[in-house]
């Protein structure tokens, strides 16, 4: 969430911070640490047979060209980038993003202010073999939450099928409020 990354720097035996840069959203530290990471990680995954079910995801907020260009240009040994999923609301705009990512969940949200363009993309999408799905998250209405009616749940599921979504998903099912009984 701070569009940062710490690490522990051997040669000055002290916690460093990389963060972006909020001029344009990039710096080349930034790019080399997660570059750096992305190496490693291909690497894991090749040489433990992971990578068919590996994807890198992306918060909507962290959606730019660039990150997208840094992750297609860590390659494996044939020349193939890891693979990407993303949750965004913002599908109409950034279009160009959603695109390039392999699994994409649309917020219900946006899908119901947008049919049309959903629609549109999703028959895109499918033509190219690449996957749509729903989600619900904070602020969605009906959500999937500890204090959402119990049909919530279900009719959620059942309308990203009858939007022609590949699936539903439910963000951030692991992050939690401090009390989720009442708030």
């Amino acid at each position: 969430w701070s569009c940062a990354v710490t690490y522990y720097n051997e040669a000055t035996k002290q916690n460093e911070k990389i963060t972006v840069e909020a001029a344009n959203g990039w710096n080349a530290n930034w790019e080399s640490a997660w570059r750096a990471f992305l190496q490693d990680l291909i690497q894991h995954v090749t040489d433990e047979g992971w990578k068919d079910y590996t994807y890198i995801g992306i918060d909507e907020r962290g959606f730019s060209a660039n990150a997208f260009n840094l992750i297609d240009s860590v390659l494996d040994i044939k020349g193939v980038p890891l693979k990407t999923a993303g949750a965004m609301d913002g599908f109409v705009d950034k279009r160009d993003l959603a695109m390039r990512l392999d699994v994409l969940s649309v917020g219900s949200i946006a899908v119901k202010a947008h049919p049309a363009e959903f629609e549109a993309l999703r028959q895109e999408r499918d033509e190219l073999g690449l996957k749509t799905t729903v989600y619900t998250c904070t602020g969605h209405k009906p959500g999937s939450f500890s204090l959402s009616a119990p049909g919530e749940s279900y009719w959620t599921m059942m309308y990203a099928y009858s939007v022609g979504g590949s699936g539903y998903m439910r963000w951030a099912y692991d992050s939690w409020v401090a009390n989720p009984l009442e708030d």
